[in-house]
């Protein structure tokens, strides 16, 4: 990941789980092609008729452990984001331009059921060691 998990400014996108790109496997370096993903998608939401639409999260980690995909908070990603939202977006793109898939829908909402597995694994090996402190 070139990036933090972290909530950074006043609004986050994670693009397709903000690790690996769609289409990027094929590549010679898979990091490389992921993160040179961020400028084409932007570049793409200039003119994007669809757009990319994320739904809202409350972190990351919430994510990752699968409980954000039923939110129907949406905002659009890239060249035309509300400057006065807030908060963290996912989003998730199509492997090949064109990128954009529009509003969150149907079928991004089965595209998210059918990854839940993978990305509880991921949770479980990233938040293994992880322990809560309490500091009264």
């Amino acid at each position: 990941m070139q990036g933090t998990p972290l909530q950074s400014g006043h609004i986050d996108f994670f693009v397709n789980g903000g690790i690996i790109q769609p289409g990027c496997m094929q590549e010679g370096n898979v990091l490389a092609c992921s993160h040179h993903r961020a400028p084409i998608y932007y570049g793409e939401s200039i003119n994007s008729v669809p757009g990319f639409w994320g739904w809202s999260c409350s972190s990351f980690w919430e994510y990752l452990i699968g409980r954000c995909w039923k939110s129907g908070n949406q905002t659009i990603m890239g060249e035309h984001t509300d400057p006065n939202m807030r908060g963290i977006f996912l989003v998730i793109t199509n492997s090949q331009a064109e990128y954009a898939m529009g509003p969150y829908s149907n079928t991004i909402r089965n595209f998210i059921k059918m990854n839940n597995d993978k990305l509880q694994q991921i949770a479980q090996i990233l938040l293994k060691d992880v322990k809560i402190i309490s500091i009264k």
